[in-house]
Protein backbone atom coordinates (compact mmCIF):
# COMPACT_ATOMS: atom_id res chain seq x y z
CA UNK A 1 0.00 0.00 0.00
CA UNK A 2 1.52 3.44 -0.69
CA UNK A 3 1.15 5.98 1.62
CA UNK A 4 0.31 9.07 -0.40
CA UNK A 5 2.38 12.32 0.96
CA UNK A 6 1.17 16.07 1.16
CA UNK A 7 2.61 17.93 -1.91
CA UNK A 8 5.42 20.32 -1.27
CA UNK A 9 7.55 21.09 -4.51
CA UNK A 10 8.56 20.40 -7.73
CA UNK A 11 11.77 20.20 -6.61
CA UNK A 12 11.59 18.07 -4.35
CA UNK A 13 9.40 15.76 -6.24
CA UNK A 14 11.91 16.10 -9.09
CA UNK A 15 15.12 15.15 -6.44
CA UNK A 16 12.55 12.05 -5.23
CA UNK A 17 11.88 10.45 -8.64
CA UNK A 18 15.63 10.91 -9.15
CA UNK A 19 16.57 8.84 -6.22
CA UNK A 20 13.50 6.27 -6.74
CA UNK A 21 15.57 5.71 -9.79
CA UNK A 22 18.76 5.32 -8.57
CA UNK A 23 17.30 3.34 -5.41
CA UNK A 24 15.04 0.94 -8.47
CA UNK A 25 16.51 1.30 -11.78
CA UNK A 26 13.64 -0.82 -12.85
CA UNK A 27 11.14 1.69 -12.65
CA UNK A 28 13.10 3.86 -15.38
CA UNK A 29 10.84 6.75 -14.30
CA UNK A 30 11.04 9.85 -16.69
CA UNK A 31 10.63 13.98 -15.51
CA UNK A 32 7.32 13.84 -17.05
CA UNK A 33 4.94 12.10 -14.38
CA UNK A 34 1.48 11.34 -15.29
CA UNK A 35 -1.20 12.38 -12.91
CA UNK A 36 -1.05 8.77 -10.83
CA UNK A 37 2.91 9.22 -10.31
CA UNK A 38 2.35 12.54 -9.68
CA UNK A 39 0.39 11.55 -6.81
CA UNK A 40 2.55 8.92 -5.74
CA UNK A 41 6.14 10.71 -5.84
CA UNK A 42 5.37 14.64 -5.44
CA UNK A 43 1.89 14.28 -3.29
CA UNK A 44 -2.05 15.14 -2.81
CA UNK A 45 -3.73 18.04 -1.98
CA UNK A 46 -1.07 21.55 -2.37
CA UNK A 47 2.06 22.58 -1.19
CA UNK A 48 2.45 26.16 0.92
CA UNK A 49 5.60 28.23 0.11
CA UNK A 50 8.13 29.20 2.09
CA UNK A 51 7.65 32.69 3.66
CA UNK A 52 10.82 34.20 2.11
CA UNK A 53 9.01 32.78 -1.44
CA UNK A 54 5.60 34.70 -0.91
CA UNK A 55 6.84 37.79 0.43
CA UNK A 56 10.03 38.23 -2.20
CA UNK A 57 6.89 37.25 -5.10
CA UNK A 58 4.75 39.87 -3.42
CA UNK A 59 7.39 42.29 -3.64
CA UNK A 60 8.55 42.02 -6.93
CA UNK A 61 5.44 41.27 -8.57
CA UNK A 62 2.21 42.45 -6.94
CA UNK A 63 3.04 45.42 -4.44
CA UNK A 64 4.22 47.45 -7.13
CA UNK A 65 1.22 47.02 -9.30
CA UNK A 66 -1.41 48.23 -6.37
CA UNK A 67 0.97 51.23 -6.00
CA UNK A 68 -0.52 52.56 -8.83
CA UNK A 69 -3.48 52.66 -7.13
CA UNK A 70 -2.29 55.86 -4.89
CA UNK A 71 -1.67 57.29 -8.26
CA UNK A 72 -5.15 57.47 -9.24
CA UNK A 73 -7.08 60.53 -8.66
CA UNK A 74 -10.38 60.76 -7.02
CA UNK A 75 -12.37 63.22 -5.79
CA UNK A 76 -12.38 64.15 -1.85
CA UNK A 77 -15.96 63.84 -1.50
CA UNK A 78 -17.49 63.20 2.21
CA UNK A 79 -21.34 62.27 2.50
CA UNK A 80 -23.33 60.70 5.46
CA UNK A 81 -23.77 57.72 3.09
CA UNK A 82 -20.18 56.66 3.92
CA UNK A 83 -21.11 56.49 8.03
CA UNK A 84 -21.60 53.75 9.58
CA UNK A 85 -23.36 54.29 13.37
CA UNK A 86 -20.78 57.23 14.82
CA UNK A 87 -17.81 56.33 12.61
CA UNK A 88 -17.59 59.12 10.07
CA UNK A 89 -15.55 57.70 7.17
CA UNK A 90 -15.76 60.66 5.56
CA UNK A 91 -12.88 61.29 2.51
CA UNK A 92 -11.48 58.06 3.10
CA UNK A 93 -15.57 56.21 2.53
CA UNK A 94 -15.60 57.60 -0.60
CA UNK A 95 -11.77 56.61 -1.67
CA UNK A 96 -12.91 52.82 -0.76
CA UNK A 97 -16.09 53.26 -2.49
CA UNK A 98 -14.10 54.60 -5.94
CA UNK A 99 -11.42 52.08 -5.37
CA UNK A 100 -13.76 48.94 -4.92
CA UNK A 101 -15.70 50.02 -8.07
CA UNK A 102 -12.83 50.17 -9.87
CA UNK A 103 -11.19 46.47 -9.00
CA UNK A 104 -14.99 45.10 -9.35
CA UNK A 105 -16.46 47.38 -12.20
CA UNK A 106 -13.84 48.30 -14.60
CA UNK A 107 -15.12 48.72 -17.47
CA UNK A 108 -17.69 51.44 -15.73
CA UNK A 109 -14.86 53.28 -13.87
CA UNK A 110 -12.97 53.58 -17.26
CA UNK A 111 -15.85 54.64 -19.00
CA UNK A 112 -17.10 57.28 -16.76
CA UNK A 113 -14.00 58.70 -16.91
CA UNK A 114 -14.08 58.53 -20.94
CA UNK A 115 -17.95 60.22 -20.68
CA UNK A 116 -16.79 63.05 -18.49
CA UNK A 117 -14.13 63.50 -20.87
CA UNK A 118 -16.49 63.03 -23.86
CA UNK A 119 -18.81 65.78 -22.04
CA UNK A 120 -16.56 68.14 -22.06
CA UNK A 121 -15.87 67.96 -25.94
CA UNK A 122 -18.99 68.59 -26.28
CA UNK A 123 -19.20 71.19 -24.04
CA UNK A 124 -16.10 72.97 -25.63
CA UNK A 125 -17.79 72.20 -29.60
CA UNK A 126 -20.73 74.08 -28.30
CA UNK A 127 -18.41 77.01 -26.74
CA UNK A 128 -16.45 77.40 -29.92
CA UNK A 129 -19.95 78.13 -32.21
CA UNK A 130 -20.34 81.21 -30.00
CA UNK A 131 -19.90 83.89 -31.98
CA UNK A 132 -19.94 86.39 -30.20
CA UNK A 133 -16.90 85.09 -27.77
CA UNK A 134 -13.24 85.90 -28.58
CA UNK A 135 -11.18 82.74 -28.51
CA UNK A 136 -9.84 83.16 -25.04
CA UNK A 137 -12.76 83.71 -23.96
CA UNK A 138 -14.25 79.92 -25.61
CA UNK A 139 -11.22 78.34 -24.23
CA UNK A 140 -12.30 79.99 -20.38
CA UNK A 141 -16.56 79.33 -20.95
CA UNK A 142 -15.03 75.61 -21.81
CA UNK A 143 -13.07 75.04 -18.69
CA UNK A 144 -15.76 76.66 -16.27
CA UNK A 145 -18.62 74.66 -17.70
CA UNK A 146 -16.61 71.58 -17.52
CA UNK A 147 -16.48 72.15 -13.63
CA UNK A 148 -19.95 73.49 -13.58
CA UNK A 149 -21.05 69.87 -15.29
CA UNK A 150 -19.79 68.27 -11.85
CA UNK A 151 -23.22 69.45 -10.08
CA UNK A 152 -26.47 68.12 -10.65
CA UNK A 153 -25.55 65.60 -13.24
CA UNK A 154 -24.58 68.91 -15.40
CA UNK A 155 -28.29 70.56 -15.47
CA UNK A 156 -26.76 74.41 -14.92
CA UNK A 157 -24.60 74.48 -17.92
CA UNK A 158 -27.21 75.06 -20.09
CA UNK A 159 -28.07 77.87 -17.83
CA UNK A 160 -25.02 79.42 -18.32
CA UNK A 161 -24.28 78.35 -22.09
CA UNK A 162 -27.97 79.22 -23.45
CA UNK A 163 -28.37 82.80 -22.94
CA UNK A 164 -24.79 83.03 -24.63
CA UNK A 165 -26.58 81.04 -28.02
CA UNK A 166 -29.74 83.47 -28.08
CA UNK A 167 -29.00 86.36 -30.30
CA UNK A 168 -32.01 88.19 -28.68
CA UNK A 169 -29.63 88.21 -25.07
CA UNK A 170 -26.16 87.34 -25.75
CA UNK A 171 -24.85 90.17 -26.08
CA UNK A 172 -26.05 91.42 -22.76
CA UNK A 173 -25.10 87.94 -20.66
CA UNK A 174 -21.51 88.04 -23.17
CA UNK A 175 -21.03 92.06 -21.30
CA UNK A 176 -22.24 90.35 -17.59
CA UNK A 177 -19.25 87.58 -17.52
CA UNK A 178 -16.67 88.90 -20.16
CA UNK A 179 -14.88 90.71 -17.01
CA UNK A 180 -14.73 87.52 -14.86
CA UNK A 181 -14.71 84.81 -16.98
CA UNK A 182 -10.64 85.05 -17.40
CA UNK A 183 -10.23 85.18 -13.33
CA UNK A 184 -12.86 82.09 -12.63
CA UNK A 185 -10.90 79.80 -15.22
CA UNK A 186 -7.24 80.57 -14.15
CA UNK A 187 -8.54 79.72 -10.40
CA UNK A 188 -9.94 76.59 -11.51
CA UNK A 189 -7.04 75.39 -13.62
CA UNK A 190 -4.85 75.89 -10.64
CA UNK A 191 -6.53 74.38 -8.04
CA UNK A 192 -7.19 71.39 -10.34
CA UNK A 193 -5.01 68.31 -9.38
CA UNK A 194 -3.51 66.08 -12.43
CA UNK A 195 -0.73 63.88 -11.08
CA UNK A 196 0.78 63.53 -14.26
CA UNK A 197 4.46 63.56 -12.98
CA UNK A 198 3.68 60.78 -10.74
CA UNK A 199 1.45 59.26 -13.00
CA UNK A 200 4.55 59.54 -15.62
CA UNK A 201 7.31 58.52 -12.92
CA UNK A 202 4.63 55.23 -11.52
CA UNK A 203 4.54 54.01 -14.95
CA UNK A 204 7.83 54.03 -15.83
CA UNK A 205 9.29 52.84 -12.46
CA UNK A 206 6.62 49.97 -12.75
CA UNK A 207 8.15 49.08 -16.15
CA UNK A 208 11.75 49.61 -14.39
CA UNK A 209 11.26 46.82 -11.95
CA UNK A 210 9.60 44.08 -13.87
CA UNK A 211 12.22 43.93 -16.68
CA UNK A 212 14.56 43.83 -13.64
CA UNK A 213 12.61 40.87 -12.25
CA UNK A 214 12.71 39.32 -15.43
CA UNK A 215 16.53 39.71 -16.04
CA UNK A 216 17.66 38.91 -12.76
CA UNK A 217 15.42 35.45 -13.18
CA UNK A 218 17.28 35.18 -16.65
CA UNK A 219 20.76 35.75 -15.52
CA UNK A 220 20.77 34.06 -11.81
CA UNK A 221 18.27 31.35 -12.66
CA UNK A 222 17.23 31.10 -9.16
CA UNK A 223 13.15 32.39 -9.82
CA UNK A 224 10.43 29.70 -8.44
CA UNK A 225 8.62 27.72 -10.65
CA UNK A 226 5.57 29.49 -10.21
CA UNK A 227 6.86 33.15 -11.91
CA UNK A 228 5.30 33.23 -15.01
CA UNK A 229 1.88 32.74 -13.46
CA UNK A 230 3.03 35.58 -11.05
CA UNK A 231 3.33 37.57 -13.75
CA UNK A 232 0.20 36.37 -15.55
CA UNK A 233 -1.82 37.23 -12.35
CA UNK A 234 -0.14 40.35 -12.59
CA UNK A 235 -1.21 41.23 -16.10
CA UNK A 236 -4.76 41.30 -15.04
CA UNK A 237 -4.83 44.30 -13.56
CA UNK A 238 -2.83 46.25 -16.58
CA UNK A 239 -5.85 48.32 -17.16
CA UNK A 240 -4.66 49.81 -13.90
CA UNK A 241 -2.34 52.10 -16.14
CA UNK A 242 -5.40 53.33 -18.13
CA UNK A 243 -6.95 54.10 -14.99
CA UNK A 244 -4.02 56.51 -13.60
CA UNK A 245 -3.32 57.67 -17.26
CA UNK A 246 -7.33 58.74 -17.58
CA UNK A 247 -7.72 60.14 -13.73
CA UNK A 248 -4.58 61.97 -14.61
CA UNK A 249 -5.75 63.56 -17.25
CA UNK A 250 -9.57 64.49 -16.02
CA UNK A 251 -7.79 65.54 -12.50
CA UNK A 252 -9.84 66.67 -9.70
CA UNK A 253 -10.41 69.01 -6.57
CA UNK A 254 -8.37 69.26 -3.58
CA UNK A 255 -11.76 68.54 -2.16
CA UNK A 256 -15.55 69.05 -2.84
CA UNK A 257 -15.87 73.01 -1.76
CA UNK A 258 -12.98 73.62 -3.87
CA UNK A 259 -14.51 74.49 -7.00
CA UNK A 260 -17.71 75.27 -5.15
CA UNK A 261 -15.74 78.20 -3.62
CA UNK A 262 -14.27 79.27 -7.02
CA UNK A 263 -17.94 78.91 -8.87
CA UNK A 264 -20.11 80.44 -6.40
CA UNK A 265 -17.64 83.27 -6.36
CA UNK A 266 -17.56 83.44 -10.40
CA UNK A 267 -21.86 83.04 -10.14
CA UNK A 268 -22.50 85.62 -7.83
CA UNK A 269 -20.18 88.38 -9.65
CA UNK A 270 -22.22 87.40 -12.69
CA UNK A 271 -25.39 87.73 -11.43
CA UNK A 272 -24.66 91.22 -9.93
CA UNK A 273 -23.17 91.94 -13.28
CA UNK A 274 -26.28 91.07 -15.15
CA UNK A 275 -28.86 93.20 -12.48
CA UNK A 276 -26.57 95.83 -13.08
CA UNK A 277 -27.39 95.27 -16.69
CA UNK A 278 -31.09 95.14 -16.17
CA UNK A 279 -31.48 91.82 -16.52
CA UNK A 280 -34.48 89.78 -15.02
CA UNK A 281 -33.64 87.66 -12.29
CA UNK A 282 -34.92 84.41 -13.32
CA UNK A 283 -33.23 80.66 -13.70
CA UNK A 284 -30.20 81.92 -16.32
CA UNK A 285 -29.47 84.98 -14.27
CA UNK A 286 -29.34 83.27 -10.83
CA UNK A 287 -27.01 79.62 -10.70
CA UNK A 288 -27.51 78.46 -7.02
CA UNK A 289 -25.26 75.33 -6.63
CA UNK A 290 -25.65 72.50 -4.47
CA UNK A 291 -22.30 71.03 -2.78
CA UNK A 292 -21.82 68.08 -5.32
CA UNK A 293 -22.58 64.46 -4.40
CA UNK A 294 -20.68 61.34 -4.88
CA UNK A 295 -23.69 59.91 -7.47
CA UNK A 296 -24.51 63.41 -9.17
CA UNK A 297 -21.17 64.42 -10.90
CA UNK A 298 -18.41 64.74 -7.79
CA UNK A 299 -16.78 61.43 -8.89
CA UNK A 300 -15.74 61.83 -12.32
CA UNK A 301 -15.57 57.74 -12.42
CA UNK A 302 -18.99 57.36 -11.77
CA UNK A 303 -21.77 58.64 -14.22
CA UNK A 304 -24.83 57.20 -14.55
CA UNK A 305 -26.77 59.64 -16.60
CA UNK A 306 -25.46 57.64 -19.38
CA UNK A 307 -28.72 58.35 -21.88
CA UNK A 308 -28.14 59.74 -25.46
CA UNK A 309 -24.65 58.38 -25.63
CA UNK A 310 -22.60 59.35 -29.02
CA UNK A 311 -20.75 57.84 -31.82
CA UNK A 312 -17.73 58.73 -29.56
CA UNK A 313 -19.02 58.08 -26.36
CA UNK A 314 -19.86 53.94 -27.61
CA UNK A 315 -16.38 54.14 -29.68
CA UNK A 316 -14.46 55.26 -26.08
CA UNK A 317 -17.06 51.90 -24.59
CA UNK A 318 -15.22 49.79 -27.21
CA UNK A 319 -11.39 51.08 -25.90
CA UNK A 320 -11.62 50.21 -22.60
CA UNK A 321 -13.83 47.69 -22.88
CA UNK A 322 -10.41 46.50 -25.10
CA UNK A 323 -8.16 47.57 -22.37
CA UNK A 324 -9.71 45.20 -20.14
CA UNK A 325 -10.23 42.06 -21.98
CA UNK A 326 -6.69 42.07 -23.51
CA UNK A 327 -4.98 41.68 -20.23
CA UNK A 328 -7.38 38.92 -19.50
CA UNK A 329 -6.48 37.58 -22.41
CA UNK A 330 -2.71 37.73 -22.39
CA UNK A 331 -2.73 36.47 -18.86
CA UNK A 332 -4.90 33.29 -19.42
CA UNK A 333 -2.21 32.40 -22.39
CA UNK A 334 0.80 32.94 -20.45
CA UNK A 335 -1.00 30.70 -17.95
CA UNK A 336 -1.98 27.82 -20.54
CA UNK A 337 1.52 27.57 -22.38
CA UNK A 338 3.53 27.71 -19.48
CA UNK A 339 4.24 23.94 -19.12
CA UNK A 340 2.37 21.69 -18.93
CA UNK A 341 0.93 23.20 -21.55
CA UNK A 342 -3.33 23.24 -20.99
CA UNK A 343 -5.98 24.32 -18.36
CA UNK A 344 -4.85 24.81 -15.02
CA UNK A 345 -6.25 26.51 -11.57
CA UNK A 346 -4.92 28.99 -12.70
CA UNK A 347 -6.27 29.79 -15.27
CA UNK A 348 -9.74 29.13 -14.15
CA UNK A 349 -9.25 31.68 -11.70
CA UNK A 350 -8.51 34.31 -14.43
CA UNK A 351 -11.09 33.29 -16.37
CA UNK A 352 -13.27 33.80 -13.13
CA UNK A 353 -11.77 37.62 -12.54
CA UNK A 354 -13.21 38.72 -16.49
CA UNK A 355 -16.47 36.83 -15.70
CA UNK A 356 -17.22 38.92 -12.71
CA UNK A 357 -15.88 42.05 -14.25
CA UNK A 358 -18.21 41.30 -17.05
CA UNK A 359 -21.35 40.30 -15.00
CA UNK A 360 -20.99 43.52 -12.82
CA UNK A 361 -21.09 45.76 -15.80
CA UNK A 362 -24.27 45.21 -17.25
CA UNK A 363 -25.54 44.66 -13.15
CA UNK A 364 -24.32 48.27 -12.63
CA UNK A 365 -25.95 49.80 -15.99
CA UNK A 366 -29.24 48.04 -15.68
CA UNK A 367 -29.67 48.98 -11.93
CA UNK A 368 -29.53 51.97 -12.79
CA UNK A 369 -32.05 52.31 -15.16
CA UNK A 370 -34.39 51.58 -11.89
CA UNK A 371 -32.78 52.75 -8.83
CA UNK A 372 -32.69 56.57 -7.84
CA UNK A 373 -28.53 57.93 -8.12
CA UNK A 374 -28.33 58.12 -4.32
CA UNK A 375 -29.53 54.28 -4.15
CA UNK A 376 -27.48 53.22 -7.20
CA UNK A 377 -24.51 54.50 -5.08
CA UNK A 378 -25.08 52.18 -2.30
CA UNK A 379 -23.79 49.10 -4.88
CA UNK A 380 -20.65 50.31 -3.30
CA UNK A 381 -21.47 47.86 -0.33
CA UNK A 382 -21.59 45.35 -2.90
CA UNK A 383 -18.22 46.48 -4.81
CA UNK A 384 -16.58 46.01 -1.53
CA UNK A 385 -17.30 42.98 -0.44
CA UNK A 386 -16.37 41.56 -4.16
CA UNK A 387 -13.25 43.08 -4.33
CA UNK A 388 -12.16 41.58 -0.95
CA UNK A 389 -13.57 38.44 -2.19
CA UNK A 390 -11.53 38.59 -5.86
CA UNK A 391 -8.58 40.09 -3.83
CA UNK A 392 -8.13 36.51 -2.05
CA UNK A 393 -7.78 34.27 -4.45
CA UNK A 394 -5.25 36.95 -5.96
CA UNK A 395 -2.79 36.77 -3.04
CA UNK A 396 -3.71 33.24 -1.62
CA UNK A 397 -1.90 32.12 -4.92
CA UNK A 398 1.18 33.01 -3.43
CA UNK A 399 0.27 30.40 -0.18
CA UNK A 400 0.38 27.60 -2.56
CA UNK A 401 -3.36 27.04 -3.34
CA UNK A 402 -2.28 26.15 -7.30
CA UNK A 403 0.67 24.57 -5.98
CA UNK A 404 -0.41 21.42 -6.62
CA UNK A 405 -0.97 17.93 -9.10
CA UNK A 406 -3.81 19.29 -10.95
CA UNK A 407 -3.12 22.44 -11.15
CA UNK A 408 0.59 22.13 -12.39
CA UNK A 409 -0.28 19.06 -15.25
CA UNK A 410 -3.33 20.78 -16.48
CA UNK A 411 -5.98 18.59 -15.65
CA UNK A 412 -9.00 20.46 -16.61
CA UNK A 413 -8.00 20.28 -20.19
CA UNK A 414 -6.18 17.03 -20.58
CA UNK A 415 -8.55 15.14 -18.45
CA UNK A 416 -6.97 12.36 -15.86
CA UNK A 417 -5.60 10.42 -18.38
CA UNK A 418 -4.20 12.84 -20.58
CA UNK A 419 -2.65 15.22 -17.27
CA UNK A 420 0.98 15.11 -16.98
CA UNK A 421 3.82 16.68 -14.96
CA UNK A 422 7.02 18.12 -16.62
CA UNK A 423 9.60 17.99 -13.83
CA UNK A 424 11.93 20.20 -16.44
CA UNK A 425 9.64 22.68 -16.32
CA UNK A 426 12.12 25.28 -15.44
CA UNK A 427 14.60 24.81 -17.89
CA UNK A 428 11.58 25.66 -20.87
CA UNK A 429 10.75 29.02 -18.77
CA UNK A 430 14.08 29.97 -18.73
CA UNK A 431 14.27 29.58 -22.21
CA UNK A 432 10.91 31.67 -22.64
CA UNK A 433 12.09 34.41 -20.42
CA UNK A 434 13.26 37.08 -22.95
CA UNK A 435 11.40 34.97 -26.15
CA UNK A 436 8.11 35.02 -24.90
CA UNK A 437 7.64 36.53 -21.25
CA UNK A 438 9.21 39.70 -21.90
CA UNK A 439 7.64 40.40 -25.56
CA UNK A 440 4.21 39.97 -24.01
CA UNK A 441 4.89 41.94 -20.62
CA UNK A 442 5.63 45.02 -23.68
CA UNK A 443 3.42 44.47 -25.96
CA UNK A 444 0.47 44.34 -22.71
CA UNK A 445 1.80 47.44 -21.75
CA UNK A 446 2.56 49.48 -25.12
CA UNK A 447 -1.16 48.32 -25.57
CA UNK A 448 -2.32 50.03 -22.25
CA UNK A 449 -0.78 53.50 -23.32
CA UNK A 450 -1.96 52.96 -26.91
CA UNK A 451 -5.45 52.87 -26.03
CA UNK A 452 -4.40 55.89 -23.58
CA UNK A 453 -2.98 58.06 -26.32
CA UNK A 454 -6.29 57.39 -28.77
CA UNK A 455 -9.13 58.43 -26.02
CA UNK A 456 -7.14 61.28 -24.89
CA UNK A 457 -6.06 62.48 -28.39
CA UNK A 458 -9.72 62.10 -29.03
CA UNK A 459 -10.55 64.61 -25.91
CA UNK A 460 -7.41 66.99 -26.63
CA UNK A 461 -9.97 70.06 -27.29
CA UNK A 462 -11.28 70.11 -23.61
CA UNK A 463 -8.30 68.70 -22.14
CA UNK A 464 -6.40 71.65 -23.58
CA UNK A 465 -8.91 73.98 -22.07
CA UNK A 466 -7.94 72.62 -17.96
CA UNK A 467 -4.79 73.70 -17.74
CA UNK A 468 -3.33 77.33 -17.85
CA UNK A 469 0.56 77.61 -19.50
CA UNK A 470 3.13 79.44 -18.05
CA UNK A 471 2.65 82.21 -20.53
CA UNK A 472 -1.11 82.00 -20.45
CA UNK A 473 -0.35 83.34 -16.41
CA UNK A 474 1.95 86.14 -17.17
CA UNK A 475 -0.71 87.13 -20.32
CA UNK A 476 -3.60 87.14 -17.33
CA UNK A 477 -0.83 89.04 -14.77
CA UNK A 478 0.24 91.94 -17.21
CA UNK A 479 -3.67 92.91 -18.33
CA UNK A 480 -4.58 92.83 -14.94
CA UNK A 481 -1.79 94.27 -13.70
CA UNK A 482 -3.32 97.19 -12.84
CA UNK A 483 -4.90 95.68 -10.04
CA UNK A 484 -3.93 95.55 -6.51
CA UNK A 485 -3.72 92.85 -3.88
CA UNK A 486 -4.70 94.58 -0.63
CA UNK A 487 -5.12 93.09 2.63
CA UNK A 488 -7.98 95.14 4.43
CA UNK A 489 -10.28 95.15 7.62
CA UNK A 490 -13.52 94.60 7.22
CA UNK A 491 -14.43 96.50 3.91
CA UNK A 492 -13.43 97.13 0.20
CA UNK A 493 -14.33 98.34 -2.49
CA UNK A 494 -14.70 96.75 -6.07
CA UNK A 495 -16.00 98.21 -9.26
CA UNK A 496 -15.29 95.67 -11.39
CA UNK A 497 -17.57 93.35 -9.60
CA UNK A 498 -20.17 95.48 -7.73
CA UNK A 499 -19.65 98.45 -10.13
CA UNK A 500 -18.25 102.15 -9.32
CA UNK A 501 -18.57 102.94 -5.49
CA UNK A 502 -20.58 100.28 -4.69
CA UNK A 503 -19.19 98.71 -0.63
CA UNK A 504 -19.53 95.07 0.31
CA UNK A 505 -18.67 94.15 3.51
CA UNK A 506 -17.22 91.11 5.54
CA UNK A 507 -16.71 88.58 2.51
CA UNK A 508 -13.77 86.26 2.22
CA UNK A 509 -12.63 83.78 4.64
CA UNK A 510 -11.04 84.84 8.47
CA UNK A 511 -9.76 83.72 11.20
CA UNK A 512 -10.23 80.27 11.58
CA UNK A 513 -11.80 79.77 8.28
CA UNK A 514 -14.99 81.62 8.73
CA UNK A 515 -16.73 83.72 6.69
CA UNK A 516 -16.71 87.62 7.99
CA UNK A 517 -13.84 87.57 10.28
CA UNK A 518 -10.59 88.63 10.32
CA UNK A 519 -8.45 89.89 7.25
CA UNK A 520 -10.22 90.05 4.06
CA UNK A 521 -7.72 89.73 0.61
CA UNK A 522 -9.24 91.21 -2.16
CA UNK A 523 -8.47 92.63 -5.42
CA UNK A 524 -9.27 96.41 -6.30
CA UNK A 525 -8.89 98.07 -8.78
CA UNK A 526 -6.80 101.20 -8.60
CA UNK A 527 -9.17 104.45 -8.75
CA UNK A 528 -6.70 107.08 -9.83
Amino acid sequence: MVVLRQFDSIGNCRDRVIAANATNPALNLTFLLTLPQCYEYCGTGYGIYDTWSVISALSSWVIPLFLLLGNITYANISSTLFDIGKIKFGYMGNWIAVISHLLVNPIDFLWSLCLKLDDGYKIKKRCDKIAILSADEKKNLSAVSFVLGDYENGIHVDSLLQPLEDKHVRNVHHQGLKDILASAARDLADARKHNKLHSTLAILIYGKEVFEALTDAKLDGTFPYHMPHTLALRQLYYWLFLAVILSSAAGGFANQWTSLAILNRFLTERHNALQGLGVQDDGQSRIVLEPPKPWNGGNYSWRHCKGGISQRGWLMLFLVTMAVALPVVSAFLLSWVTPTVGLGDRGIMELSFAGLWVLNYPLTLVASKYLRPESLFRIMWWNFFWSLASLTPLFAAFQGWFNSCASWSAYYSRGYDGAVLDLNMKDIEENDIFTLYLPIVIAALLVQLLLAGIILRMNRDILKCLVWSDAENRAYWERTSGQESLICEGEYRSPRAFGQGATKRNLGMGKAGKAGYGPVVVEMERLD
